[in-house]
């Protein structure tokens, strides 16, 4: 059927959200917000209503979010970027990284957070659990994805976040097609890659000669693939590598600014052997 002369067609595909709504905050245009709004601005009766939805939508996104932290028993307040570096407690910088790359989570482990009374036990704990359920949900957020990527971007790399205080960063990665990266690992950090399209293949690479040996020589361990919304975690020395078929989009969040660490790169001496 046509549409009637004279009848508009209200387009009800939604349109992505602003940083905040997406965020998971709660939308503060009320009912009578958006009415005063779309006095003020003149507004079509199609645009109110789509603003209305999105509302909604950011509403749900952000109860849903509330109602996953509440049932898993989570402090709202203890979040990774109120973390004070400052605090006098000493800790093993290394194994804090590894925590909070939630790596364990691959291997189906438990872990336990020992200390003594008062050195960030209980906020630690809480901040993995925000971790791993916000990052889930930035992967799979169409707005999200809509917004930080297009099809006509060129390959390269963005930064998407960077908190001054951890130093972690969130990238966005534009991978061009027919492209095979080189073995490399993250030094003393970690890092989260996550796909928001096409493919990664991901091969996992061991060391089998010594160190002190001027050359590596690598023999690969595991060979996977990421798909759109699928993450994996690289803890501080894993060595690997990275594979795209297709033009991907790729987010992927590392504890600090890793060009500027002393890691392992492939070099034109080193060798890779064949699959045990």
């Amino acid at each position: 059927a046509t549409p009637q002369q004279g009848v508009q067609v209200l387009d009800l595909r939604l349109r992505p959200q602003p940083l905040e709504r997406r965020a998971g905050r709660p939308c503060h245009l009320g009912r009578r917000s958006n009415l005063t709004l779309a006095r003020q601005q003149k507004m079509a009766h199609q645009d109110l209503l789509l603003l209305v939805l999105s509302d909604e939508v950011s509403r749900r996104d952000s109860a849903a979010a509330e109602a996953r932290a509440h049932k898993a028993q989570l402090d709202p307040s203890m979040h990774l970027e109120h973390w004070d570096p400052t605090a006098k407690v000493t800790y093993d910088q290394a194994l804090f990284n590894e925590l909070t790359s939630l790596r364990f989570l691959e291997g189906h482990a438990h872990i336990t957070i020992v200390g003594p009374v008062g050195v960030g036990k209980t906020f630690l704990g809480h901040a993995l659990g925000h971790i791993a359920d916000g990052l889930g949900r930035l992967l799979s957020n169409p707005g999200f994805v809509a917004e930080t990527f297009s099809d006509d971007m060129p390959p390269g790399r963005r930064i998407l976040h960077h908190d001054p205080e951890t130093d972690f960063y969130v990238l966005a990665h534009v991978q061009e097609g027919n492209k095979t990266g080189k073995p490399h690992s993250h030094g003393s950090s970690w890092a989260i890659y996550g796909n928001a399209r096409e493919y990664t293949e991901m091969t996992e690479w061991r060391r089998t000669n010594p160190e002190s040996e001027q050359h590596a020589v690598l023999q690969p361990v595991s060979k996977y693939r990421l798909g759109p919304g699928e993450t994996k975690a690289y803890g501080p020395g894993v060595i690997h590598s990275t594979a795209h078929r297709k033009k991907a989009w790729v987010i992927r969040v590392t504890g600090t600014d890793l060009d500027v660490l002393p890691r392992y790169h492939f070099g034109k001496h080193d060798r890779l052997l064949a699959p045990a």
